[in-house]
């Protein structure tokens, strides 16, 4: 399953750098437990997206803090 994050992931303005339309998002059969740790198999496969872009001071710049995001799903949930 794809979902689509380029609005989340990257700024509107910044034509000169890549874009990410889409990403994998695998699916998993197990309960996953929502906690500060990303230690469950299923994020192990989930690729992280870090085409981040800042707004501020230099729209469309490189951003001053690494930032990455993972999505998964379950029947019933999405978890990002």
């Amino acid at each position: 399953m794809f979902f689509s994050v380029a609005a989340l992931a990257l700024s509107a303005a910044a034509s000169t750098t890549a874009r990410v339309d889409a990403v994998p998002v695998p699916a998993t059969s197990s309960a996953l437990r929502v906690s500060a740790a990303l230690n469950e198999e299923v994020w192990r496969l989930a690729a992280p997206v870090e085409a981040f872009r800042q707004r501020e001071p230099k729209d469309g710049g490189e951003p001053s803090q690494r930032t990455e995001f993972r999505v998964a799903y379950d029947a019933f949930n999405l978890f990002v």
